[in-house]
């Protein structure tokens, strides 16, 4: 896939998006993340840090500024998984409050 390829994507949420279905399994859900980090490996390695995207909504962007966001982006997440577990672990009645082990 090359930046040509690129989907176009409406930004319109629904509330099936966020209906859970049969295939939501963690398993589904890591698989497809794999796959698309696939693609955008594949995407970044065919080109320059300061060629300027295709998608016509960022062509005023560069692939570096679209990296640096999607690092952001993961970050961010990261840091919200670490709150609800922190979270869960602060609300569990024990007396450590720590993770139990694997």
């Amino acid at each position: 896939m090359t930046p040509g390829d690129w989907p176009d994507s409406d930004d319109a949420w629904t509330v099936a998006d966020f209906t859970l279905a049969a295939d939501d399994t963690i398993d589904h859900w890591l698989d497809r993340h794999r796959a698309e980090v696939a693609i955008s490996v594949q995407l970044v390695a065919a080109a320059d840090l300061d060629d300027f995207c295709l998608l016509p909504r960022f062509t005023s962007r560069n692939v570096r500024s679209v990296v640096q966001h999607l690092i952001e982006e993961y970050a961010r997440h990261c840091g919200h998984a670490d709150i609800i577990r922190e979270t869960i672990l602060a609300n569990r009645p024990t007396s450590t409050n720590t993770p139990p082990k694997a």
